[in-house]
């Protein structure tokens, strides 16, 4: 199964990527996602979403960044070799 989502947004490509990649502060615009670890192409990831924007729960997941191309691309592979609820 694939699942792919797409946004227009009327901003510089470089003020986006740069949101994009900086993980630690999605809290302060995406409070649905957390993201923990390296912004590079291959690297493994704690990719943690709530469902609910009341719900202090995330459930989160194992994810690898499969595609890394700076103000271009940015996708990222899940598995759930151990889902965790926090």
């Amino acid at each position: 199964m694939s699942v792919s989502k797409e946004t227009m947004i009327v901003a510089a490509p470089e003020r986006v990527w740069a949101a994009l990649v900086a993980f630690d502060d999605y809290a302060s615009w995406h409070p649905m996602v957390r993201i923990e670890g390296d912004p590079q192409h291959h690297a493994t990831l704690r990719y943690s979403l709530r469902m609910e924007y009341r719900s202090p729960k995330f459930l989160t997941v194992d994810a690898q960044i499969i595609s890394f191309e700076p103000q271009r691309a940015l996708a990222f592979s899940f598995w759930s070799r151990q889902a965790a609820v926090d």
